[in-house]
């Protein structure tokens, strides 16, 4: 018997608050955890006010600012605003 092992995918998130970020790199494995992992970072996202891009990393949405700035896409995690690695990265 083999298993299948779910892959992940890896999110563009853009969202339309003059306030926030430019948008949500997330690499989780569905939408649904997806917006549940921005949702345990903290922000606030309302799904009728954002549009959604699946198998993008970050040098596809933008290489002068996100790229640069962004944590891996390869792993399951928030990476952009950066939150999947160093002090803020929950570990999971």
């Amino acid at each position: 018997m083999t298993l299948k092992r779910p892959e992940l995918i890896s999110f563009w998130i853009k969202t339309f608050d003059p306030h926030g970020p430019l948008g949500y790199g997330v690499t989780a494995w569905s939408l649904e955890d997806a917006i549940g992992l921005i949702r345990l970072a903290g922000y606030s996202i309302d799904l009728d006010e954002v549009t959604v891009s699946e198998d993008v990393h970050p040098h596809q949405v933008d290489d002068r600012h996100i790229a640069p700035n962004s944590g891996p896409s390869t792993f399951r995690g928030v990476w952009y605003p950066c939150l999947n690695i160093g002090w803020g990265a929950s570990g999971t």
